[in-house]
């Protein structure tokens, strides 16, 4: 629905920030305030989720907790029945726009120069790196996008997406532990510890997600995992009690924050580079993948991997911390993220045509 909402030439943005919904409309372009922004609030939601859990849990016990989930659960349901169908809405723009009205996608995916606002992820030429030649059958028939990994960059994504998650889960198993082990802290004291973790991605996911469009994704995502390699590392020095009291809270909060940040700058690389991916695919093989393009197969794919390292996160961190130390479950996901930095350095973002390199 994103894809085909904004196109590719606003989507690291639209995946990056929060913008809307935290009134700092200013950093966005107006053309592009029409779209939704989703992803980070779906990372924000997974940040937000055990804090809130904790809060509830202490303040009115388990029934709470799994009531509000229900609730919101319903929410959603309800809004995914009442949402438009995308490709109808930009139909009718298309109509509008043929009969003197301006149309916002065309304006989106058509904005002129070269400069902040030009598109990140430009309609690409029938280029035979891309151009799929070979008739199989089975299950790549059957799911077409499977095709499109052999590319290494679609394979890095999802990488991306898998380290992602696994960082994610491991504040979301491990932080509340932590905390009551350390500062013998109560479930809802844990929870507002997840606020150092929350307000820097609110604040900087915009900024990572416009980077993004300007810069490209193997700038933001080296530089990300390049940071979370020292923050990741330093979550045990609160457990080695340097600082006595509130201030080894403070530590703590100011190691979290650091971390936030971190996950402010990896949130939209994966997802644009795999769009990036598969607009090349659909653009050198017009009707290879139906109508509606690879863009849902390829979103589902990153959403697997995504939860798939939100579950191993989750798992691996809390057996590291319980048989080892936080320490050191600290310092193998910083490694992990030293080999993601390394990785996005040499794979990540389009190969330089040799054009562009004469």
């Amino acid at each position: 629905m994103i894809q085909d909402t904004v196109g590719s030439a606003s989507l690291g943005q639209t995946l990056g920030t929060v913008s809307k919904y935290f009134q700092i409309d200013w950093l966005i372009d107006p053309a592009q305030l029409i779209s939704s922004k989703i992803f980070s609030i779906i990372t924000t939601g997974e940040l937000f989720g055990p804090g809130l859990g904790g809060m509830l849990y202490d303040a009115a016990g388990i029934h709470a907790v799994f009531g509000v989930a229900a609730g919101v659960i319903a929410v959603d349901l309800i809004m995914r029945l009442l949402a438009d169908d995308s490709k109808t809405v930009a139909t009718t723009q298309n109509n509008y726009s043929h009969s003197g009205g301006c149309s916002i996608r065309a304006n989106v995916e058509t904005s002129p120069g070269t400069g902040e606002d030009s598109p990140l992820l430009p309609r690409c030429d029938n280029d035979d790196e891309y151009k799929i030649n070979t008739k199989f059958g089975g299950i790549a028939q059957a799911v077409p996008v499977l095709y499109c990994f052999r590319d290494p960059r679609l394979v890095m994504a999802q990488f991306l997406s898998v380290v992602q998650g696994a960082i994610l889960g491991i504040f979301d198993a491990t932080v509340p532990t932590e905390a009551a082990a350390l500062f013998h802290f109560s479930s809802s004291k844990a929870g507002l510890l997840f606020m150092a973790l929350i307000v820097p991605y609110i604040c900087l996911g915009p900024i990572a997600g416009r980077a993004v469009d300007k810069y490209g994704t193997k700038l933001v995502a080296t530089t990300g995992y390049t940071f979370l390699i020292p923050s990741l590392a330093m979550l045990g020095l609160p457990s080695q009690n340097l600082i006595t009291g509130d201030g080894n809270i403070v530590l703590f909060c100011i190691i979290l924050a650091m971390n936030g940040a971190g996950l402010s700058a990896i949130g939209s690389p994966s997802f644009v580079e795999a769009s990036d991916v598969a607009s090349k695919y659909e653009a050198a093989n017009p009707g290879f993948f139906g109508e509606s393009g690879p863009y849902a197969q390829v979103f589902g794919f990153n959403s697997v991997f995504l939860f798939s390292g939100l579950t191993i996160g989750s798992l691996l961190g809390g057996a590291l911390r319980v048989a080892f130390s936080y320490a050191v479950m600290g310092f193998v996901f910083s490694a992990l993220s030293t080999i993601t930095a390394i990785l996005s350095y040499l794979i990540v973002g389009p190969k330089i045509s040799r054009q562009d390199g004469a």
